[in-house]
């Protein structure tokens, strides 16, 4: 069955703990860290991937937050030529069972790209973390056709109000009904 499989994975990857950058002088946090090449130049707000539209493939994203902070989220379309039917859900990491979900989402935003069936629409969600823990992102294919066998998609995540990258931790994971 489909949730018992990706639960058994879910259940089976490591929680990945994020601690604060430090200043040079070790003085405090820093607003953003210092990476090779870095221009200066504004931090990316999203995350692009893209689903196999084969089989039933979904994507797995890990957002690490604190008790009481509010993550929004939503998965668009990039193309014409790689739009599909996206859902979204969001279980706690290393979720129970999928049948456990915070919540799920599906048809409730315009897409930016019209998706293949003429009644879809795009997914966003909102949650109120009740603990400290990752939030784990699950994209999808809602239901076929995809228009190609590609599925490219840009994840955007908030935290309270801020652009934050979610981890990408498991890609392509073939669901099996």
């Amino acid at each position: 069955m489909r949730t018992q499989t990706l639960s058994a994975l879910l259940l089976s990857l490591p929680l990945v703990l994020v601690g604060a950058c430090t200043s040079d002088d070790g003085s405090g946090p820093t607003d953003k860290p210092e990476l090779p090449g870095d221009t200066g130049g504004p931090a990316p707000t999203a995350t692009y991937g893209e689903l196999d539209c084969t089989d039933w493939f979904l994507d797995v994203w890990s957002v690490p937050l604190v008790e009481g902070e509010v993550l929004q989220a939503n998965v668009d379309t990039v193309a014409d030529e790689t739009s599909f039917d996206p859902v979204l859900f969001a279980t706690w990491e290393p979720g129970p069972a999928m049948v456990d979900y915070v919540i799920w989402e599906d048809d409730n935003m315009e897409c930016t790209y019209d998706t293949p069936m003429a009644d879809a629409a795009c997914p966003r969600l909102m949650v109120t973390a009740d603990r400290d823990a990752s939030l784990q992102l699950v994209v999808d294919v809602a239901q076929d056709p995809c228009a190609s066998d590609i599925a490219a998609y840009k994840l955007t995540v908030k935290v309270n109000g801020e652009p934050v990258l979610a981890t990408l931790i498991f890609d392509d994971y073939l669901d099996d009904w």
